[in-house]
């Protein structure tokens, strides 16, 4: 739109100086800045609802979208037992999740696995924002091109089998799992060498709201979120994982987990943890987030941490 506007005054500003063929004086550019907005107002006149005015450009490098349809996304948030230190759940865990890529069907339907072992790198920082002490647990992120595709890995034999042996480490009693609309709200490509800080964020809904309810707040505070100066500026990548019914029932029944509860998730990453430090330190970004507190319980059911992500298969 910035292009269309911008392509009309220079046409108007040619227009009104092509008899004396000199450069536009700042009263040409001007009389041409106000026939293009006519131009466009009259254009766009059947949608009200947007501001087409003429303004700069947004930031170049930020880029808001709206969720991905083009593949099945899932997530598993798998609880450590008190009776497993996190580096015996850690190791155990992995080495099952090796074992289930190393089936045929597997290796055939999912696009790319990803998981996030937790770090205390942010623990001291978070203490700002009054979140919960961080429960151990593993994440791990599915992809698969729809929803069939995931369920048909989850009934298979081989992987029922494996995943029937998982009991001893309370693997299956200590997991919930949803599908998710993913949303990328800032991707910047960065050419920094050294590995990004990533951040994961497990929201569960208050009982005293519906899904609904808090993600219609979620969403709003994430909006003002992601425009602060400071965000913008320390943050490479935010995306909201919402929990949808996708899947629904046929993944808890197929792993004979517990019925998820109202889940939102976000990951973000920067390229240091001096930039984490900067953007949770902004009083615009505390504010915010007290405010999300005391409005809809933002943080009341939070866990918040780094993460050490190991990607173990990726055909993007």
């Amino acid at each position: 739109m910035y292009f269309v506007t911008l392509s009309a005054i220079c046409v108007t500003a040619y227009l009104c100086c092509i008899g004396v063929r000199t450069v536009p004086s700042e009263s040409c550019w001007r009389k041409a800045e106000e026939e293009a907005q006519e131009v466009i107002d009259r254009i766009f006149k059947a949608s009200p609802q947007e501001d087409w005015r003429i303004t700069e450009p947004p930031h170049s490098s930020l880029m808001v979208a709206t969720a991905r349809k083009d593949r099945l996304c899932a997530i598993g948030v798998h609880k450590i037992p008190p009776h497993l230190s996190k580096k015996d759940f850690e190791n155990t865990f992995e080495a099952l999740m090796d074992d289930v890529l190393a089936l045929d069907l597997v290796r055939k339907k999912v696009l790319k696995m990803e998981m996030m072992f937790q770090n205390d790198r942010l623990d001291e920082h978070v203490k700002l924002f009054e979140f919960p002490p961080r429960e151990p647990v593993v994440v791990i992120a599915i992809e698969t091109e729809n929803a069939d595709d995931l369920v048909e890995v989850l009934a298979d034999a081989e992987v029922q089998k494996l995943f029937q042996k998982t009991e001893d480490f309370g693997l299956q009693s200590a997991t919930f799992a949803f599908s998710a609309d993913v949303a990328p709200k800032i991707n910047r490509n960065v050419t920094s060498t050294q590995k990004p800080v990533r951040i994961v964020g497990i929201y569960k809904v208050p009982t005293h709201l519906s899904r609904d309810e808090y993600g219609q707040k979620f969403h709003a505070f994430v909006e003002k979120y992601i425009a602060l100066p400071a965000i913008q500026k320390n943050l490479v990548r935010y995306e909201v994982w919402q929990q949808n019914d996708a899947v629904g029932d046929r993944m808890m029944q197929n792993l004979a987990h517990p019925v998820s509860e109202p889940t939102f998730l976000v990951r973000a990453e920067s390229e240091t943890l001096d930039h984490v430090i900067e953007y949770l330190n902004d009083p615009q970004a505390r504010k915010l987030v007290q405010d999300a507190k005391q409005d809809f319980g933002f943080n009341t059911n939070a866990c918040l941490f780094t993460a050490d992500v190991v990607t173990k298969i990726d055909k993007s």
